[in-house]
Order: C-alpha cells, then sequence, then structure tokens
C-alpha cells in the first residue's frame, strides 16, 4: 500500500512539475460529485459537471455505473 502510494505521489509530482497540469486543462476535466451507492453495491450513481469557458455555462450530468459489467452511462443531462 505505501509503494502505490509514493508511485502516485511521485507521478502527481512529475505531472505538476512538467507543467502539464494547467488551469486550462482543469477546467476542460469534469468535476465528479455525491457518489452514492446502491444498497446491494452493485451499482453506483454520480454527477459530472463540465464547463465550457468561451460560454461561461456549466453542465451537470448523472451517469451510472455497473460495477458487475463495467459500463457507464449517462442517465440524465
Amino acid at each position: 500500500m505505501k509503494f502505490r502510494i509514493t508511485v502516485l505521489l511521485s507521478l502527481l509530482s512529475i505531472i505538476v512539475s512538467a507543467d502539464w497540469l494547467t488551469p486550462e486543462l482543469l477546467w476542460k476535466l469534469g468535476r465528479v460529485s455525491d457518489p452514492q451507492l446502491s444498497s446491494d453495491g452493485s451499482m453506483a450513481i454520480y454527477n459530472i459537471r463540465r464547463y465550457d469557458m468561451a460560454a461561461n455555462k456549466g453542465n451537470s450530468d448523472i451517469w451510472l455505473y455497473n460495477f458487475t459489467s463495467g459500463i457507464a452511462k449517462a442517465i440524465a443531462s
């Protein structure tokens, strides 16, 4: 476990130091929020919000992920 954390932190420091993580890139990434598990733990529902800087707008989509099949699909936007 400590090895994985060390590798993750090392990769993160490389990305940040190489200036790959720019403000423009961060605005392009979707922000995941409010994950909820189903009562049997087989599915998760979550929100992804994306922003359009040119239009100065944001859009939220609700996604459903099935752990058994590994398929995620948008169920509302």
